[in-house]
């Protein structure tokens, strides 16, 4: 293939603490993916009449995404590259609300903002978890977006503000609607919410009426791979891109796109593997044909969220990676002198879990959050800083690690599937530590999978789409 015919695709991909963009080719559709532009992603503490709400700052992300899509456009011209579609992936369970021209009517709130802290149990009382888990077969979390906007009705805010909310994006949504004005929302960032019917595929009405949403505020389904539109002139303007390049809907939230790059081959290959998306949250589960809700799962609280092309990705939640971020935040040092300093520990002389609430906000205190909680004060006193960092990330790996062990036990034990194969993709593939801590504990050969892999798989359904599309 020459390089002039050479077909390009380009892919949006944000994630709690930084984004990129990035290329992907058709005639070497599984390579790592050529990653244009890297940016950061800082959650915004910003009041309003009632108390300081944790925000993400969307448009500085929009801003960073134009940058890149305008980095590309320069090197298809170079290159020659036949830009084909472009698609994005982010995060689940955050939304913004748009009013009837299309604006935000008000910041996006961050999942980890406190004001859901106190209201689950209130939700819980009036419907019942069986209920809720019946009805949607998703895990209980402080944060799913059934609760946040239970939450803002707990709120409320008065008739103005609701009358100038007109519709409910979810955040990679938000960015299609930017890219080629598209309102409509993805199966599998959509069925992260909480509100969307296991049986039927749609939104839930007793669900979104418990939250206080009504039927126009909530958008059409669409499944991953849809065309959603060709992007709007002025992108095409301000970036250079092609007037023509078509938005597909991918699969939208993160690690759905992280499974699909997963690197198996479904067809041929048994079914002994499990998958584990490391990154800020560490996503461990197995990919199944249908759901499994019943009264073991509701009381491990797992969940059963949508995955490409009609599978079920059963999963559970662990914290991940993000303690040892707000660690290294505090410390201000590199991870890599985290790891070496772990390394040289030994075995940790506590575990802890990883999954205690006390760790969810973020703070530069984290380190002192570990230590209270896995009681490590004797331990560390009269040790070097470095050694006690050591010591700290030492214990947060291993405690990780257990959890994993912990979840694929529950994983067998729910479905009758016996692992032998972990899949690690993501950020955290690449910490060799956690690799071989992980292989001992859960007794799995461990796969390591691409570390890019929520870009490389946005990339691969839009491949899909084009060749489906051709060979119609």
């Amino acid at each position: 293939m020459s390089v002039k015919q050479r077909k390009a695709f380009i892919a949006i991909d944000l994630g709690a603490s930084g984004g990129r963009v990035g290329v992907g080719f058709l005639d070497a559709p599984r390579s790592e993916p050529l990653i244009v532009h890297r940016f950061e992603n800082h959650p915004v503490w910003v009041p309003n009449a009632r108390r300081q709400v944790l925000t993400w700052n969307l448009i500085g992300l929009w801003h960073e995404v134009l940058e890149g899509l305008g980095a590309v456009a320069a090197l298809a011209k170079e290159h020659h590259w036949d830009l084909i579609s472009i698609g994005v992936d982010s995060w689940a369970v955050d939304f913004g609300f748009l009013d009837e021209e299309g604006n935000l009517t008000e910041p996006v709130r961050h999942y980890r903002d406190p004001g859901t802290s106190d209201v689950l149990s209130d939700l819980l009382s009036g419907l019942g978890a069986r209920t809720i888990y019946e009805r949607t077969g998703i895990q209980f979390l402080q944060f799913n977006t059934l609760v946040q906007l239970f939450a803002r009705k707990l709120e409320r805010v008065s008739p103005r503000v609701e009358a100038n909310r007109s519709r409910i994006l979810m955040v990679p949504d938000l960015f299609h609607y930017w890219l080629c004005g598209s309102r409509l929302c993805e199966r599998t960032n959509a069925s992260t919410t909480q509100m969307l019917s296991i049986e039927n595929g749609n939104w839930d009405a007793v669900l979104c009426s418990a939250a206080g949403v009504t039927p126009s505020l909530l958008p059409a389904i669409v499944n991953p791979g849809f065309l959603l539109g060709t992007i709007r002139p002025e992108v095409s303007e301000q970036t250079g891109l092609p007037a023509d390049l078509k938005v597909v809907a991918v699969a939208t939230h993160d690690t759905a796109s992280a499974v699909v790059a997963a690197p198996i081959d479904r067809a041929t290959e048994p079914q002994d593997w499990a998958f584990l998306s490391s990154g800020t949250w560490s996503l461990i589960g197995v990919e199944l044909a249908r759901p499994v809700v019943n009264d073991a799962s509701l009381v491990a609280n797992f969940t059963n969220e949508a995955g490409y092309r009609g599978t079920t990705r059963f999963l559970k939640n662990v914290a991940g990676l993000w303690i040892l971020q707000e660690c290294r935040r505090a410390w201000d040092v590199s991870f890599d002198e985290l790891y070496v300093a772990a390394q040289h520990v030994g075995d940790a002389p506590k575990r802890f879990d990883v999954d205690d609430p006390s760790f969810l906000a973020p703070g530069t205190d984290m380190p002192e959050r570990i230590v209270a909680v896995a009681d490590l004060g004797s331990l560390l006193q009269g040790k070097a800083e470095g050694v006690r960092r050591g010591i700290i990330v030492r214990c947060l790996l291993e405690s990780l690690a257990q959890k994993y062990a912990e979840n694929l036990e529950t994983i067998t034990r729910l479905t009758g599937k016996p692992i032998r194969r972990l899949v690690i993709v993501g950020g955290g593939s690449r910490i060799d530590l956690l690799n071989r801590l992980t292989e001992e504990e859960t007794g799995c050969k461990v796969i390591v999978g691409p570390a890019d892999a929520s870009i490389l798989g946005n990339l691969l359904v839009q491949m899909d789409a084009y060749t489906e599309n051709v060979s119609q």
